[in-house]
């Protein structure tokens, strides 16, 4: 055997170097090394960050570690990724490997960026089939854009895979492994204008504030959407109202509002309706203030999705009204709400 092992150029381990031939072994089957390239722009190393995602995997997607497999996703899991300091840059291109061809590989995929915010200004930039097979000396598939596009975020959304038979444990659908994810690109390559600074912001709704509920369908169970513990508030149900007033319930300015979600969940709130009064009577005088959408995504940074008036609006009292769930026929699940402007 020993023989053998120096012919073929290898090395031989006796009974005696169990030990040595332990070692050796574990060197082999250690994690690989991080493979970063200094312009993948969302590499933890290079500063980049998972900034939302329906699926708490995507958070090692970007770790420079393609194996082992991160986790199974399912077909519209989706994640938002900035670049360093949230930095805008020009985006070249994308890779993803694939480490052996299986019906369980990703398929097809979306790609967006924004020069905005994590939530708004998203633009398609396409619809990309990641092929199922390996290429010799390379582990990586390259997807170049015919031409950069400027960005400040990238959000990648996964389309389907290529089996069907799979099925993951929670949910019924196919299972699809991800490894890693890359963008290349040139940080800070495009100008997008000068940050403005923004003036400390109060939450004129929190009871700390002099916020206070009116009427509800549920008094104990709304006013506890004011009270900032961000406690479960459940269930509640499409159509139900409630009506807050601010301190002394004088007239305030209001500019938005906001919600958190700490979770990607079909009970999350969909749809929120929103009217303001100024009569002196909280059953007259109210103004459509607006009708709005909350993404089903948890920000890493701030779980509160924050949704802008078209204009200031005056208002003695606040007008809530629930519109859905995530999901059809659910009950709907609430934590917070919070109304940012200034007194007069």
């Amino acid at each position: 055997m020993e023989g053998i092992a120096a012919s073929s150029g290898g090395r031989y381990y006796s009974a005696k170097a169990s030990n040595e031939l332990k070692t050796e072994l574990t060197k082999l089957l250690k994690e690989p090394e991080p493979e970063i390239e200094p312009d993948d722009l969302i590499a933890q190393v290079n500063g980049g960050a998972l900034v939302a995602s329906t699926n708490k995997r995507f958070q090692s997607l970007n770790d420079g570690q393609d194996a082992p497999i991160k986790g199974w996703f399912k077909p519209g899991d989706e994640a938002v990724f900035a670049f360093k300091g949230e930095q805008p840059a020009m985006i070249r291109g994308f890779g993803l490997p694939v480490l052996e061809s299986s019906p369980k590989n990703l398929k097809g995929f979306d790609v967006y960026v924004s020069t905005k915010g994590p939530t708004e200004g998203w633009q398609k930039v396409g619809t990309y089939d990641l092929p199922n097979m390996v290429f010799e000396n390379r582990r990586y598939h390259v997807f170049n854009l015919d031409k950069p596009v400027a960005a400040k975020y990238i959000k990648f959304k996964v389309f389907s895979g290529y089996g069907h038979e799979e099925f993951a444990v929670n949910w019924a659908g196919p299972a699809i492994r991800l490894y890693e994810l890359k963008v290349f690109g040139d940080l800070g390559a495009v100008e997008l204008g000068p940050a403005v600074a923004t003036p400390q912001e109060i939450n004129l709704l929190a009871v700390s504030q002099g916020g206070q509920i009116i009427a509800s369908s549920n008094n104990k169970m709304f006013s506890q959407l004011i009270d900032g513990r961000e406690e479960t508030i459940s269930p509640l149900s499409p159509g139900q109202e409630a009506v807050f007033a601010f301190k002394d319930k004088k007239i305030v300015t209001l500019e938005k509002i906001a919600v958190p979600i700490f979770g990607s969940y079909i009970r999350n709130i969909k749809e929120i309706l929103i009217w303001t009064s100024t009569s002196e009577n909280p059953l007259k005088g109210y103004e459509p203030a607006g009708r709005f959408e909350v993404a089903n995504l948890a920000f890493a940074d701030d779980p509160y999705q924050e949704f802008v008036f078209d204009k200031p609006v005056r208002a003695r009292y606040l007008k809530i009204k629930l519109g859905s769930a995530q999901g059809e026929n659910e009950y709907i699940v609430l934590y917070e709400l919070r109304a940012y402007g200034k007194t007069e």
